[in-house]
């Protein structure tokens, strides 16, 4: 798992192989490759978010939504389950 920040409108790459995600989960994901978080993501108690070993997490600058407890910044809020895989 990397972590890093983004302006938003300028994800590094090309933008075809990065997936973007905010809002509430309303459904298991399995999260892999690239994804961009563009704005807070809630997980739900009932929910899991599976990130796979080697998936590239990036952050925009500022919420494009501007909610959750730190309007000025993306956050996950998880609240079910967050499963961050990785290699030995």
């Amino acid at each position: 798992l990397f972590a890093g920040r983004f302006l938003p409108g300028k994800l590094p790459g090309p933008v075809s192989s990065w997936t973007t995600k905010s809002g509430v989960i309303e459904k298991d994901e399995i999260w892999s490759r690239h994804v961009a978080i563009i704005g807070d993501v809630t997980i739900p108690e009932s929910i899991t978010v599976t990130v796979e070993a080697g998936t590239v997490l990036s952050f925009a600058d500022y919420d494009l939504a501007n909610t959750g407890t730190h309007p000025d910044q993306c956050e996950i809020i998880a609240h079910g389950m967050l499963d961050i895989r990785s290699t030995p």
